[in-house]
């Protein structure tokens, strides 16, 4: 990790001040990805005892985000003028600066609209998501109709934001998509406008829609070794938040960590009204599932007792730490 953030720091940092410095600053700071890398940075440098650069990572978001927020509406419903896919990394920003409610309006109005905006409007043209809308008067050329990185940015900020059926109806579709040519998943550098794959077939950037949002947010598996859970013990928490698409029974999940041990989690769809999330081995200091339900489902029962459900009303909660927090299996059952 001091590696890694002594390598971002000299690339964003102008004579060992972090701020935005109009004339020397080497990164622009109202981009949504380097207001996100802000909020990465600060943490990463808590974890690293650097609590002087955490506090000015932190200050250089907040007053960045602040400004990028009025970015909203000056070009109908989205944070940029610009109609690129790539525009839409805004939602990678975090609330209150980019809300939930923006980020839902400005995902129907471009990113699942097949007339008008980056939806493929048939099943070979291109891969979801389009490089630039359809109804741009300078469309993409060559073999760059779509893309897989700035897909990926756009879907991963609607789960950051849980526009939750868009999130997952984009993530499977993207999928499938790399599954078309051949059967089997490839992660293509780009997509011609025929609906095949164009260039490298097993490019490394393409793998992050493929592989990270099943594992990040279909399957929801996230962990940090170094922040500590209220009541907890020990640092660490495992956490389970999943957004299981309505057609897939199950998914199962090994993670391998420090010793040779590997958590094994297993979700299971037990029918169309019930979930359960199995987790073993687990050896940091706590454990928090939290499986998606719905905003339009009321539950019914949640073992073990404990749960609490999130102010959204979309997700039950637990959090196990100590020798609860080992291996657990919890059941929601919703009508």
């Amino acid at each position: 990790m001091a590696k890694a953030y002594d390598l971002y720091y000299g690339m964003m940092v102008v004579n060992g001040t972090i701020d935005r410095n109009e004339n020397e600053q080497r990164v622009d700071y109202y981009n949504p990805k380097a207001l996100t890398a802000c909020v990465a940075l600060s943490k990463m440098a808590l974890a690293l005892g650097k609590s002087a650069d955490a506090e000015a990572w932190l200050g250089l978001y907040n007053t960045s985000a602040t400004w990028f927020a009025k970015r909203w509406g000056v070009c109908a419903d989205s944070y940029a003028c610009d109609d690129g896919i790539s525009s839409y990394a805004s939602a990678l920003v975090a609330a209150p600066y980019v809300p939930d409610e923006n980020v839902a309006a400005q995902s129907k109005a471009h990113l699942m609209n097949d007339v008008t905006g980056h939806f493929p409007p048939n099943a070979s043209y291109g891969g979801i998501l389009l490089a630039k809308s359809l109804n741009d008067s300078t469309p993409e050329t060559g073999p760059w109709i779509a893309h897989t990185t700035y897909t990926y940015e756009a879907i991963d900020g609607l789960f950051r934001h849980d526009v939750h059926d868009d999130a997952v109806a984009l993530a499977t579709g993207h999928i499938r998509d790399m599954q078309r040519s051949f059967g089997f998943t490839i992660f293509p550098e780009a997509w011609s406008a025929l609906g095949g794959p164009w260039g490298d077939q097993w490019y490394n950037w393409g793998s992050c829609a493929s592989i990270n949002l099943v594992l990040d947010r279909l399957c929801g598996v996230d962990y940090t070794a170094v922040e500590r859970a209220s009541g907890a013990t020990l640092d660490g928490i495992l956490t389970i938040r999943d957004a299981l698409p309505a057609d897939w029974k199950n998914a199962a999940v090994v993670v391998p960590m420090a010793n040779g041990v590997n958590v094994e989690i297993t979700i299971t769809r037990v029918n169309a009204t019930a979930k359960q999330i199995v987790v073993k081995n687990n050896p940091l200091g706590a454990l928090a599932i939290e499986p998606w339900v719905g905003k339009d489902r009321t539950v019914v029962s949640a073992t073990p007792a404990g749960s609490m459900a999130e102010a959204a009303g979309n997700r039950i909660d637990w959090l196990f730490v100590g020798s609860e927090a080992k291996a657990q299996t919890v059941l929601v059952v919703w009508e």
